[in-house]
């Protein structure tokens, strides 16, 4: 399933990850920089209140998200490290409740030039 995902005035309709709320809609959220690939724990509140970029790579992307979670995130977009079509992150983990979606490398790095204006 795709949700969509806007940055801006972009749009983006990502494979949803088959974790997660499986329904939802991102719209002008307030998104920042992860740390690096997300695979290192944060549990401070870093993240309250915002969708996380971080990318492709090294962990699972269920961690990805729960760390995303744990620092307080509405959501978090995974970058993929090459630019192919995303695709739905298939792990399981019902203690995320929080939406995932992944983005091409492209779309990644335009997201994150975003949040750098």
């Amino acid at each position: 399933s795709r949700s969509p995902l806007t940055v801006g005035i972009i749009a983006y309709y990502s494979p949803v990850a088959k974790f997660g709320p499986q329904k939802f809609s991102i719209v002008d959220a307030y998104i920042q920089e992860g740390l690096s690939l997300g695979c290192e724990e944060v549990d401070d509140g870093s993240y309250a209140g915002s969708v996380v970029l971080v990318e492709r790579g090294e962990c699972d992307f269920t961690v990805k998200a729960q760390n995303a979670q744990n620092g307080g995130a509405l959501g978090v977009i995974i970058s993929n490290y090459v630019d192919e079509y995303p695709f739905n992150m298939g792990e399981q983990n019902p203690d995320i409740t929080i939406p995932a979606v992944m983005v091409g490398y492209t779309a990644g790095q335009r997201i994150k030039r975003s949040i750098y204006k």
